[in-house]
Order: C-alpha cells, then structure tokens, then sequence
C-alpha cells in the first residue's frame, strides 16, 4: 500500500516538472531574440530595437505585433512572415522605413498602424481581403491623390475609420468604403471635396478637414449635403471666405476658427440667398474665431435653437448698425456661453476695444457715407444707377434699392424744394416727396466689381429725388441729405424715315467681298492693258513705224501742206501745218475736203536731220494740167520706204534716173515724185514718196 501511493507520488511530481520544463523551454526559445513575448496576451514587443528587417520566430499565433520606431524596410521577407501570422489582429509599423504598403497581410487583421513612414503608394490588392479591417492609420507619410489607386480600399469593405492626416492629398480620396464612420484628411494640400468622392459617405459621423487649402469654392455642389449623418465638422485653419452651403442637418460641433470669413453666409445666386446655418437646428458648438468677421447678416443665427456655446473672439468688429442682430441675439440668449472679455470692437475708433455687450443698443448707427458714390446716366425716361462694389464699408450681403420720389412741388426747382424744407424744418425725404418707387439692383458683377439699378417709367423734363438705400436702412430714415435731384431730359421729337417693304439689306461681310472683287477685276483690267502697250511699244520699237498721212489742197493759194499730227495710223488728218500757219480751217468758199490721190500722185519726201523743212513745196495746178487733165482730185497718198542717203536736198526722180523712151511715155502721165530724208530712232531715215495728179 505504501510502495503504491509513492509510486503515484512520484509520478504526479514527474508529469509537474515536465510540464514546468515544456513551457519554459516553449518561452525561451519560440520567442524571437531582442523581441518580448507575452503567451498568457499573445503579444510581440520589438519596438525601439533598431530593427532593418523583420526577426524570425514570431509565435505564429501571435494576435498583436508591435513593431514601431525600428528601421523596417519592405522586402519579400516582410510580407511573408506577416501573412504567415493567421491570428494576427493587431499590427503597428508606425515610425518605420516603408515605402509601400505591405501585400498578403493576414485577413484576421482588424487594426493596422503604418502612421510615420514614407509610403507613396497603396495599390488595388494592397488590402486585398482585409475584410475584418476596421481601422487604419496612415498619417504622415508622402501620399498623393496620383499614389493612391481608386480601388486602393476596395477590399476593405468593413472600414469604419481611416486617417490620413499630414499627407500630400489634393483632394478628398475616391473609392473609400461607404461604411466610413470617421474620417481625418487634416494637415494635407486638400483645395476640393468633389461631389463623387463623398456622396456615398453618407454614413460618416466625422469628417476632419482642418489646415488644408479649401476655399469658399472648394465644395463642388454642396458636397456636403449628403452626408445625412454628419455630426462633427473640422474646417478651421483654412482660407474660407464664408461658410459652404449645404451643411447637413444632423451637425452638433463645426469648427471654422483661423480662416478669412468676413460673412457667415454664401453671396446670393441671381435673387436668391442661401443662409449657411439655416438648417442646424442640432447645432451645440460654433467656433468662428480668429476669422475676419465684421458684423453677421440679420438672421444668420435665428435657427441655431440648440446652440451651447459660441466663439466669436479676435474678429475685427465694425460696431454701427450692422451689428445691431449680433447685440440683440446675443442679449435675447442668456443659456449662451461665450467669451465676451475678447469679442470687441475694432471700428469705428470710438469704440476701438470696447466689448460689444457693453455697448448700447441705440449707439450702433451708420453714416451716409458707407453708401457707395454712384454715377448717374439720365435719359427723357429713364435714370440709371452705377457703382463699384468695393466703394464702400458695408458688408458684402448688404443689398440696395434705388430710391425714385416726385416731389410735391411739381414746378419748383431744387434750391426752392430745400428752401421750403428748411423753413418748415423738413429733414426726411418722405415729407418732401408725393410718391416714391424702389428699384432692386438688376445687375451685379462679381468679377469686374460692378453693380447697377435702373430706374424706368418716368416723365421726360420732370425734377426727381434719387437716393441709394442700404438693405440695413428703412425709407423713414433717409434724409435730404442722403438724396440727388436730378431731372430727365426733354424728349426730342424725330421723324423716322418711312421704312420700304422691299428693302434690301446687304450684309457687311458681303459688301466687303463685293469691293474685294471690284478692286481684283480692275487691278487686272489696267494690268492687261499696261502689259499690251508694253508690247507694242516694243514691237514698234523693233520693227519701225508705217505711217500715213494726208495732205490738203488748197485750190486758191495752189498748195499742198503735210499734217503736224503724232497718231498717223490713218490717211485722214484734221489739220495741216504750212509755214508754221494751221491752215485746216479754210475760209468760206475754199475747198476743204480730202480725197485719196494714191493712184494719181506719187511723191517721195527725203528729209535730212541736219535740215529743219517744215514747208514742202508742190507744184502748181498748172504743171500739174501738163500731165493731166483732172487736177481736182487733191488726195495725197504716202508710201514709206527706208533710205540710207544723207544728201537732204530735194530732187526729183526725173533727176535720178536716166530717162527712157518708155519711160518717157510715162512720164507724160504720171507726175513727178519729190524726196525728203526724216532721221529715225534706229538711224534709218524715212522716206516719204508724193504722187499728185
């Protein structure tokens, strides 16, 4: 019995010791060197070891790896001992040397941190099946919009929170899953949230945009108006101008300190003015502090009925009659905290440090000035109204009107309407005028700074009172002096001229084709005809000049003369210089007419250069009678031929040739034929033959 029961003993002592040595030889050597486990956690501590590549031996049912402030860079290695971990939930690389995201991570992670790297770029399957995965940390690494693949967390379809804070975005990421619940993109280079990005978020309760690039227009279509569920809203430290439109409903907290807001509200679109807080009937905190706010549009806070606290400290707050709402709302809401030791005036320099709750109500007034100096145009029925928007210290929501009164003296002038005011001590224009109308502004233009209100349907030659009315001011309080007397222009009567049915009207673009094609046609017309005296100018040049001429008879001086006459391209001449004497107009009674004498009369002319004979001498009628017997016919006809002589005497060729007995015959009946010599251009002279009966 004995021997029994110290058997049992020693075995119960043996099976201790060796479970005793199984576990403590499992911790000494399942855990990896430099590395801290703890099996009871299921936890790996090798952070600050100065780590370049990740150590062997982890527990492969390891649940949480801590691996930041070390030196890790991706390698193969990397990514396959992290997939190898299957029970792995918990992973942080913060503070490492990575410049992607790892791949093949475990699908049992749920919480990953790689915040303090420099990763750039995060593929399509970089969370491939990391459908348990429901927060992550990126922040301040180096990714870009261009890094960042649109179906990067598509496979994170369970992610409620993602931070990526202190990063190189431009604009707020696409593809994010839609059951975002938090998400944080402060600190990076963000100028747009498009509408596509964030449509579908409509589950987020968070959305941090704090010390990014984003402007007044940085919201593409009221972006965020369809996230239903929004409840915090971060944009301070931006460069809004005012606040965006849209702001879903469900906002508790909206943080806009530290950005140049000198409205709250959007300017209007066309008539219409959207009120940026009119929907935030849940709203419990507003932060509009350090901005460049200078009053606040009546009924900019009407709605904020939940509202717990307000900061609108470090503005510089112009105290007249803008801020007569801020006063009012601000006293009429008791339950309000605030800080009202910094909420204090900056102009006028009156009140310059004065805190607006200390100020009365009736000291916050305008002056006349603040409306800006306007022009007028002025026509028979008609004024116009022009300004520039900047020409005044109004807030940019102020709205005008165009003030048109009739005054009750119809035909007094203007001096006469102030005399009569100031004796019955009228200050008001409303108890000098009979009838009035408003004008809205119908034209205003952002860009060029523009604005104009046109005042129609009025009297031609009539004297009226025009002012310029602030939206912050009423009609019971505009003075005469705030007010112009201008007076239309007589209109001018003019007859139309009667316009015809058929009247045709030919567009500009046509007539300048027409006058286009008018000067081509006669540019080439004087071409052509500049080119064809060209050529024959030429022509004659070359081969000479045949010429005829006619000569006159005058029966009662018994003469022939030799036209003067430069065109000789006929045998008809008009005139006929004889001794230097026109002898073309006969008296009365003398024989004018011109014949042919070319079968009759043959007579060569030679004339010398040398010789200056303007007189040829013919022979009488009577020596004419011994050849023949009709002298009547006192046609000349020339024949020219080209000589080589130079002997300028006249001569007959009787003189020349030996006579014959045939020719003898002939000369009985042929008259005798005289020669001159003419010098030409080319050297040749011309020759002239005179044959008269």
């Amino acid at each position: 019995m004995a021997t029994t029961l110290q058997v049992s003993v020693a075995f119960v002592v043996v099976v201790l010791v060796t479970c005793f040595l199984d576990n403590a030889v499992s911790s000494s050597t399942v855990c990896p060197p430099r590395c801290r486990c703890d099996s009871s956690r299921k936890t790996v501590y090798c952070m600050n070891k100065k780590l370049s590549k990740l150590p062997l031996g982890i527990p492969l049912d390891t649940k949480r790896l801590l691996l930041q402030n070390n030196q890790l860079l991706n390698d193969p290695d990397l990514d396959n001992i992290l997939s190898s971990l299957s029970s792995l939930e918990k992973l942080e690389l913060s503070n490492n040397s990575l410049t992607s995201f790892p791949r093949n991570l475990p699908r049992s992670l749920t919480w990953i941190s790689m915040k303090d790297n420099d990763i750039k770029y995060i593929g399509s399957q970089s969370l491939e099946g990391l459908n348990m995965l429901k927060i992550l940390y990126l922040d301040n690494n180096s990714i870009t919009n261009q890094g960042l693949s649109p179906s990067a967390f598509t496979g994170a379809s369970n992610l409620h929170t993602i931070s990526l804070k202190w990063n190189r975005l431009t604009s707020v990421p696409q593809g994010l899953p839609a059951g975002i619940r938090y998400a944080h993109f402060g600190h990076n280079l963000i100028n747009t949230v498009p509408k596509n990005a964030v449509q579908h978020l409509g589950r987020v309760m968070s959305l941090d945009l704090n010390n990014n690039l984003l402007n007044s227009t940085s919201f593409e279509n009221d972006a965020l108006s369809s996230l239903i569920e929004l409840q915090y809203l971060d944009l301070s430290h931006n460069r809004l101008t005012f606040l965006p439109a849209g702001l879903p409903g469900n906002l508790t907290q909206l943080f806009a300190s530290h950005n140049l807001v000198k409205s709250i509200n959007a300017p209007p679109l066309g008539q219409e003015r959207s009120m940026s807080l009119a929907s935030l009937t849940f709203l419990e905190h507003l932060d509009l502090s350090f901005n460049r706010l200078q009053s606040v549009e009546p009924g900019s806070f009407s709605s904020l009925i939940s509202l717990k606290t307000v900061i609108l400290h470090d503005n510089p707050w112009q105290c007249d009659c803008h801020l007569k709402y801020l006063k009012t709302w601000l006293t009429e809401t008791p339950a309000l905290m605030t800080m009202d030791s910094n909420t204090i005036c900056f102009t006028p320099n009156a009140f310059q440090g004065v805190t607006l709750r200390s100020l009365d109500h009736e000291s916050l007034t305008c002056s006349s000035k603040q409306v800006p100096k306007y022009n007028i145009s002025i026509s028979p029925k008609a004024f116009t109204l022009s300004w520039l928007i900047s020409d005044t210290s109004n807030p940019d929501y102020v709205e005008y009107n165009a003030f048109c009164g009739e005054p009750k003296c119809e035909n007094c002038s203007q001096q006469e309407i102030i005399d009569i005011a100031e004796r019955q001590e009228y200050t008001y224009v409303s108890s000098i005028v009979k009838s009035y109308d408003l004008f809205p502004t119908d034209y205003k233009d952002i860009d060029r700074g523009i604005a104009r209100v046109d005042i129609t349907n009025r009297k031609p030659g009539r004297l009226y009172i025009i002012c310029l009315l602030g939206s912050y001011k009423d009609i019971s309080e505009l003075t005469i002096s705030d007010c112009d007397f201008v007076k239309t222009t007589e209109e001018k009567s003019t007859t139309a001229s009667p316009i015809q049915e058929n009247e045709v009207f030919i567009p500009i673009w046509l007539a300048v084709l027409i006058a286009i094609l008018a000067i081509l046609i006669t540019a080439a017309i004087v071409l052509v005809i500049y080119c064809q005296r060209l050529n024959a100018k030429k022509y004659k040049w070359k081969h000479g000049r045949r010429e005829t001429a006619q000569m006159t008879y005058d029966p009662f001086r018994q003469i022939y003369a030799m036209p003067r006459s430069d065109s000789r391209n006929d045998r008809m001449y008009d005139s006929a210089i004889v001794g230097g004497v026109n002898i073309s107009n006969f008296r009365e009674g003398y024989l004018s007419s011109t014949q042919d004498a070319g079968k009759e009369f043959d007579v060569t002319l030679m004339v010398n250069a040398s010789s200056n004979h303007n007189l040829l001498h013919i022979p009488s009628p009577e020596t004419c009678e011994s050849y023949c017997s009709d002298c009547h016919d006192d046609t000349i006809s020339t024949t020219h031929t080209r000589t080589n002589t130079t002997n300028g005497s006249l001569r007959s060729h009787d003189e020349q040739a030996a006579p014959s007995n045939h020719h003898h015959h002939a000369r009985h009946h042929q008259p005798p034929r005289y020669e001159r010599q003419t010098p030409t251009s080319n050297g040749y002279e011309s020759v002239r033959t005179y044959e008269a009966v």
